[in-house]
């Protein structure tokens, strides 16, 4: 049998606390020195890589409301398909900015947003029927 010096403290091994704590600090750190703005993640999204597309459209929709004015900016410039379709899953916070495009003198622009507050269903209609009372769709 062993003796424990005087003073000698028996420390537990607790691997699976101390691989929680590493594990842990790695995600801080990670979720950090990764914080993009909406913008970043719009050209991110918009970019032909797989992974960083399907990471920057989790976080997107993750942002909901903030994500729209990056969204938007990039609709208006063109990127109408893509963002258009993730406006339109990100739903009512992006009706309003989609029906301000309605009355656009650009008349792609307009039919694009009309598409894509189409394809929200519902929460558009309103937005919709009023564009078409003042003639501004």
């Amino acid at each position: 049998m062993r003796t424990v010096p005087p003073g000698f403290v028996k420390k537990k091994r607790l691997p699976g606390l101390r691989r929680a704590v590493n594990l842990s600090t790695s995600l801080v750190i990670l979720l950090v020195g990764c914080a993009a703005t909406p913008e970043e993640l719009t050209a991110d999204y918009l970019s032909d890589e797989p992974d960083g597309s399907g990471r920057a459209e989790r976080e997107l929709l993750a942002l909901g409301k903030e994500a729209v004015p990056a969204l938007m900016e990039a609709f208006v410039a063109g990127e109408r398909e893509k963002t258009g379709r993730l406006l339109a899953r990100l739903g009512e916070v992006a009706v309003e900015p989609l029906a301000g495009l309605l009355s656009s003198a650009d008349q792609k622009l307009a039919a694009d947003a009309a598409r894509t507050l189409g394809e929200m269903g519902a929460l558009a209609v309103g937005p919709l029927i009023e564009a078409l009372r003042t003639g501004t769709g």
